[in-house]
């Protein structure tokens, strides 16, 4: 190995090799927004739209009852005695069914808008939503059923199952999304998103 000539220093050795961005200025790439709030916030607008639109639908329940009334069967008049709070309870169930849904149409239009109310308001419809539709389940069941009894439906070889598959298949529909909204608001991260978002409506 050759020597340096006297009185120079020795040569400098060579730099290891480096990273790509080795010496260049450092380029963080902004986060994405995450697509959940769309996807809820469209899913809770058009459900609570089909809700609206059914439960205005249900407002002529009365008219459905007093039709069971004097329904025949085989022939002969068989009227169907529904109880005296019958027209009551409809009534009541579609105002509160009109309030949750409009509760839920809001949370999904503020969802979309990524306001932090939208999770204190999807977390209140749920619960609500949940405790209606099981009561109406419970009371509507056995209304119904001593109604098609008296009627004489029960003759039929298929009214029996029949009744059962619309309740469960009720009861499916009706708490699958308010289950959801709970478990996905709970969320640790789901609230910690949420909370850095915009509070001011």
């Amino acid at each position: 190995m050759s020597q340096p000539p006297q009185g120079q220093p020795p040569p400098t050795p060579p730099l290891p090799p480096q990273p790509p961005f080795y010496g260049q200025p450092y380029y963080y790439a902004p986060q994405q927004e995450s697509s959940w709030p769309k996807v809820v916030g469209v899913i809770s607008i058009v459900l609570a739209g089909l809700g609206l639109t059914g439960r205005l639908v249900g407002a002529f329940g009365n008219a459905i009852a007093s039709r069971l009334r004097t329904m025949r069967w085989g022939g002969a008049m068989q009227p169907a005695n529904l109880p005296d709070w019958w027209a009551t309870w409809q009534i009541a169930g579609v105002l509160l069914g009109v309030l949750l849904q409009g509760l839920l149409l809001i949370a999904g239009v503020l969802l979309l808008k990524r306001q932090a109310a939208a999770r204190a308001l999807h977390l209140a419809y749920a619960p609500l939503a949940i405790v209606l539709a099981v009561a109406g389940m419970a009371i509507t069941y056995p209304v119904m059923r001593s109604a098609f009894e008296q009627t004489g439906l029960q003759q039929m070889p298929a009214i029996g199952p029949a009744i059962v598959a619309s309740v469960i298949g009720g009861m499916i529909f009706s708490l699958a999304y308010p289950v959801f909204l709970l478990v996905w608001f709970l969320r640790g991260r789901i609230a910690d998103e949420v909370r850095s978002w915009k509070r001011a409506i």
